[in-house]
């Protein structure tokens, strides 16, 4: 790399997870139907997801109106949500360990999401993400998107860079489908086609270096 890296911002869907909200798993109300009705009636809705990844309406709110529109009860897809968002899993169990590597060298990582209240209320805490990462950067807490850009300015990433006091050109943003709004401020980016295989992909990319490297990518 021609710059020290300083930061690596790394996102969580379809990045470091593949789970998703309302999947079937042992311990759900919804029946497996029920489970994908609800999913492709609230994420067929454009400005509703936007609305809740910006944290405009709470998961109640989406639970009630979806409830409401499939003929559900209420509680049980907000409890069905709570409960898949309390398992979700990381694709590829050794990135875990390949994070680590990447903090012991003195670079921060943080998780960048663009994402629900849901998350942060208990996706967060039963992962014990807060302890993987130095700082959790999520939508909805920001009340903004990964893509948002005025101006040369980033309301998602560059405060959080400023009161750091890195550099864009300091920083790398490993995520499936990088934001525009990355490069329009000077990221580094790295894109991640195969989740399950990230740990790999970071140690290839020169992020994960030293001994913890072979041990984080090791199948």
């Amino acid at each position: 790399m021609t710059v020290s890296v300083r930061v690596v911002f790394v996102d969580w869907y379809k990045t470091l997870s593949t789970s998703r909200f309302w999947q079937q798993r042992p311990g759900c109300r919804l029946t497996p139907e029920d489970s994908a009705r609800v999913e492709s009636w609230v994420f067929g809705r454009a400005e509703l997801l936007r609305q809740w990844m910006l944290g405009e309406v709470a998961s109640e709110d989406v639970c009630a109106l979806a409830a409401g529109r499939l003929g559900l009860a209420a509680a049980d897809v907000l409890a069905d949500l709570e409960h898949n968002c309390r398992r979700m899993e990381f694709d590829d169990p050794s990135v875990v360990d390949a994070l680590r590597a990447i903090r012991v060298q003195g670079i921060k990582v943080v998780l960048a999401t663009d994402n629900m209240d849901a998350f942060c209320r208990w996706t967060v805490p039963a992962l014990h993400l807060g302890d993987m990462f130095d700082a959790i950067l999520d939508s909805a807490s920001l009340g903004t998107l990964k893509d948002d850009l005025g101006r040369g300015h980033s309301p998602f990433f560059s405060p959080w860079l400023s009161d750091q006091r890195i550099a864009p050109a300091e920083a790398v943003l490993v995520d499936d489908s990088p934001p525009t709004s990355a490069a329009a401020i000077g990221l580094q980016t790295r894109l991640v086609e195969q989740p399950d295989k990230l740990a790999s992909i970071l140690t290839h990319q020169g992020l994960v270096v030293g001994t913890d490297a072979s041990a984080a990518t090791r199948a």
